[in-house]
This record gives structure tokens, sequence and C-alpha cells, in this order.
């Protein structure tokens, strides 16, 4: 991915949650995600098969990392893309981009750009009851 003009890869990991309701499968929800530095953190609510998620309506998404002065920076999505774009073998594979503000500064703005991933599903036996 790249967040202005830096090129960063992440070792990320993905999970998929299945919604449920009196007993009947609903949707399909994710959860793409890497805790180290920095750490992006994806979240898909969704109760539909789709494969497309636009951000913030289907879902939420977080970037945050310790800038050069070490002081801790946190951004939130005010517009973004996730696709799924195929998953074989628990391989998922999509691409992402986001537009995030800084939770303390809204004036404060990155784009991502040119996300993609190829993942090995972490989990997918996970159930959700709303």
């Amino acid at each position: 991915m790249k967040v202005g003009d830096e090129v960063i890869i992440l070792d990320g990991r993905i999970q998929k949650y299945k919604s449920i309701k009196n007993e009947e499968l609903i949707g399909i929800d994710y959860h793409l995600y890497y805790y180290g530095s920095p750490q992006l953190y994806i979240l898909t609510n969704s109760f539909t098969f789709k494969n497309e998620f636009n951000l913030p309506s289907d879902g939420e998404a977080y970037y945050s990392f310790i800038d050069s002065s070490g002081n801790a920076q946190s951004y939130k999505a005010i517009y973004g893309i996730l696709k799924i774009e195929g998953e074989a073998k628990r391989i998922v594979s999509g691409e992402f981009g986001l537009v995030m503000t800084q939770v303390k500064n809204p004036f404060d703005t990155i784009v991502i750009t040119d996300g993609i991933f190829e993942i090995s599903l972490d989990k997918d036996d996970l159930s959700w009851v709303p």
C-alpha cells in the first residue's frame, strides 16, 4: 500500500465471520488487520454476501503509527473501499483504498492508495449472531 508517496508492506491477517440470524446465514463480515507498526485495521459490517464494501457505511478502518517525535498518530477512515476479489484454498485476495483523518485533528488527512492483499485466511469458522 502507499501512504502518500511512501510504499509500506505489511504482513497482515484476515478473519471471516458468518452473520447468523435465526440459524440462517445472512452475510459474511471480514476483519483485515496488522498489529505491528504501523497498525492497520479494516472491519466490514455487512449483512449481505457482497464482495465490495464502502467505508464507513459498510464498516470502519483505522491506521496508526509512531511519528519521528515518538508521538502516536491515529487516523480513522472517512471514505474508503475494500474489495474481496477472490478466495481459493484459504487464500483471500483483494484491494483497498482509504481517505483518513486524524482522530484528534480532523484537518490532518492521509490517503492510502494501491492497497492490495493476498492473505491466508486466519479463521473462517467464527459466527456472530445479531
